[in-house]
C-alpha cells in the first residue's frame, strides 16, 4: 500500500529530481590498481542501475542496488566514501518523497472530514502513520551513510553539501550553515557553493552575509544573476520586516 501511494505520487509528477551523486567517477580522482578498478566499475555498474529503478519508481529495488554498490565498492576510504554518499543520497530522495505524500494525504482527510467519510479518515490515519516511521527510518539511514562518506574523505565539497541537504529536510538552519561553509572552504571560488552559503545565511537570518555571498556568486558566475536577484529581493523584503518588528517591539 505504502509504495502504491507513493507510486501514484510520483507518477503524477509531483515529485521528479533525482538524489544527487557523485558525478564523477572516483577513479579520475585517483589512481586504482586493476583489480580495484574491475571492482568500482561493477560498483557504478549497480549504482547506474539504481538510478534506471528510480526513474522507472521502483524506489525498494533501487536501494537496493545502490546497497550492493556499497559491497563491491573497493575497499579504499574513497570509494567507500563515495558509496556511503550514493546510499545517502538515495535514502534521503526516499524521505522526501514520503514527506510529500503524507503531506498529500493529509489534505485528502481534510476532504473526507468535510463529506464526513468516516471509514476514509481512519484510513489515511493509519496510512499517514506507517509512513511516518518510514520516514523517520529514513531519514535516519540518510544521516548514517552521509556521516560515514565524510569521515572517510572530509574533504569532498559534494559530501557536505549533501549533509547541509539533508539538515535542511531536518529544518536544522544551523547545521545547514556550518556544513554549507565546509563546502565553501573547500571550494571557495565555485559559484554554486557560494550561492549555497548565501542560501543558507539567508535561511539563518544573516542578512548582511546573505547579499555579500549572493552578490560573489554573480560576479563568479553572470548565470546566477536571475536567482541572485530573486533571492536578494527577498532579503532585502526579509530586512525591512524585521526591522519594523524589532521598533514595534522596543516600543
Amino acid at each position: 500500500m505504502l509504495v502504491d501511494i507513493i507510486l501514484a505520487c510520483v507518477l503524477r509528477g509531483d515529485v521528479k529530481p533525482l538524489p544527487k551523486i557523485e558525478k564523477e567517477p572516483v577513479s579520475s580522482r585517483i589512481e586504482l590498481t586493476e583489480d580495484e578498478l574491475a571492482f568500482h566499475k561493477l560498483s557504478r555498474d549497480f549504482l547506474q542501475q539504481g538510478r534506471n529503478y528510480l526513474k522507472e519508481n521502483k524506489l525498494e529495488e533501487a536501494i537496493e542496488c545502490v546497497e550492493e554498490a556499497l559491497e563491491y565498492a573497493p575497499r579504499t576510504k574513497y570509494c567507500l566514501g563515495q558509496a556511503h554518499n550514493n546510499l545517502g543520497a538515495f535514502h534521503n530522495h526516499y524521505a522526501k518523497m514520503l514527506r510529500f505524500v503524507i503531506e498529500d494525504t493529509e489534505k485528502e482527510i481534510t476532504k473526507h472530514k468535510r463529506n464526513r467519510k468516516r471509514r476514509s479518515v481512519k484510513k489515511g490515519r493509519k496510512e499517514i502513520r506507517a509512513m511516518k516511521q518510514y520516514l523517520g527510518f529514513q531519514v535516519y539511514m540518510a544521516g548514517k551513510e552521509y556521516d560515514k562518506a565524510i569521515e572517510l574523505w572530509d574533504d569532498n565539497e559534494v559530501f557536505y553539501e549533501n549533509k547541509a541537504k539533508w539538515c535542511k529536510f531536518r529544518e536544522d538552519t544551523s547545521w545547514v550553515l556550518e556544513f554549507s561553509k565546509k563546502a565553501l572552504d573547500l571550494k571557495p571560488n565555485d559559484p554554486h557553493y557560494v550561492f549555497l552559503y548565501g542560501v543558507a545565511c539567508y535561511e539563518s537570518r544573516k542578512y548582511q552575509d546573505a547579499l555579500i555571498y549572493v552578490a560573489k556568486s554573480c560576479k563568479l558566475d553572470e548565470g546566477y544573476h536571475d536567482r541572485a536577484a530573486i533571492l536578494m529581493k527577498k532579503i532585502h523584503h526579509d530586512m525591512k520586516m524585521d526591522a519594523k518588528k524589532f521598533s514595534v517591539l522596543n516600543n
